[in-house]
């Protein structure tokens, strides 16, 4: 399969919405790449030379692995030295998660997975997954659209599993249409299964956290199946400690409360309620650990029949 340089580049790293052409359909470059792959038994030795022709190790070498020497030889140094006095970066995966300024895990919204730079090195405590993986889909071992950072957990969790999940760069748990109505968000109840009718039981039980999902949604069965993967519902339980702190917040300001602030700080009730739990409830700002965790359960907290004292 003989490919030009630009070529390969454009279907590789270019628009995905942009057309190619195959055998005069048109269709766009990231589904021709998964269509490349159907019905295929790859070999290893298949796969090694599909990833070598596309540069997936030379994209994943950076000068602080042990082996950097060994690999940047006289043939690396030739498109590798002026590709770096031009740009003043080494391309390569840890300068791709700095460039896409994904600073929590996309699959959990657990952990930071940060750039940092050490002995003018470009590092990263983010793993990245491929999304199809590729011991299946070797076409895509180097396309950046397949290229997710993602927490070591996550990472271990996915491995080369291939079931329809939520894809982070167009899917969410979020309804993009109506915030106020989303396809996944997180709730609790009590441990023991007994549904929880006032308030001040809310305070004393033990409490069990999940994602509820709406069966109506068009995403509800690749939220499923993302919850088992990742499991979702095991993990977020580990955060009891979250949970009980945005009670404890909640009992403490009441509705009173956070109209007297406003009125004393001159305020709005979005900013009052900034600071009454210590985290932003506007999706549209940055994310950060557990926000979606955190906003849904404020919210779930409000919509409780008896509300606030």
């Amino acid at each position: 399969m003989k490919l030009k340089k630009k070529r390969l580049k454009d279907l590789i790293i270019g628009d995905p919405n942009k057309n190619v052409d195959k055998n005069g359909e048109e269709i766009k470059h990231f589904e021709f790449f998964i269509q490349l792959n159907q019905g295929k038994n790859w070999n290893d030795q298949d796969i090694k030379y599909i990833k070598k022709a596309f540069g997936y190790d030379d994209f994943r070498m950076s000068p602080d692995l042990k082996n950097w020497f060994k690999w940047f030889n006289s043939a690396t140094k030739k498109w590798y030295t002026p590709f770096f006095n031009t740009y003043k970066i080494y391309w390569n995966i840890k300068t791709l998660c700095s460039r896409l300024k994904i600073d929590v895990c996309p699959y959990c919204n657990r952990q930071y997975i940060f750039s940092y730079n050490k002995n003018s090195y470009e590092k990263n405590s983010a793993e990245i997954d491929h999304f199809y993986a590729q011991s299946s889909y070797p076409y895509l071992s180097c396309s950046l659209y397949n290229f997710i950072p993602s927490c070591p957990t996550c990472n271990f969790l996915k491995g080369d599993k291939d079931d329809e999940i939520l894809y982070p760069y167009t899917e969410s748990y979020e309804n993009k249409i109506n915030h106020e109505y989303p396809y996944g968000y997180f709730v609790f109840e009590r441990k023991d299964g007994v549904q929880i009718n006032s308030y001040e039981e809310i305070i004393n039980c033990d409490k069990k956290i999940f994602v509820a999902i709406d069966q109506t949604s068009p995403l509800h069965s690749k939220i499923d199946k993302e919850k088992a993967l990742f499991c979702i519902d095991e993990l977020y339980n580990c955060h009891t400690t979250a949970l009980e702190d945005i009670i404890n917040r909640f009992e403490i300001y009441p509705h009173g409360k956070e109209v007297e602030m406003q009125i004393m700080f001159k305020k709005s009730v979005e900013e009052i309620r900034d600071v009454i739990y210590g985290f932003s409830l506007n999706q549209e700002k940055n994310e950060y650990p557990l926000r979606k965790f955190r906003e849904d359960i404020v919210r779930f907290l409000m919509k409780l029949p008896e509300g606030r004292k």
